[in-house]
């Protein structure tokens, strides 16, 4: 419904992120998700509805962690 588009951003973007020396290790790549919102919805509301989406999805992606951020969410 809200025609996503995800971007790549920063070394991933790039091209030079850096394997991890343990396979254990989590990679940190950054992603830029855009949506096609109401342009009144605010930023909290946006995160929300990305928050939700992505736990909603918990069993096929493979994250354990979901924490909401000011500007972000992230999953560990």
């Amino acid at each position: 419904d809200y025609d996503p588009i995800i971007y790549p951003q920063g070394s991933f973007r790039m091209g030079s992120t850096i394997s991890a020396h343990d396979d254990r290790e989590d990679y940190d790549i950054d992603l830029l998700l855009e949506l096609a919102l109401d342009p009144a919805t605010s930023p909290e509301a946006a995160l929300g509805l990305v928050a939700r989406s992505l736990a909603a999805g918990k069993g096929r992606l493979k994250f354990s962690t979901l924490e909401v951020k000011k500007r972000c969410v992230t999953l560990g």
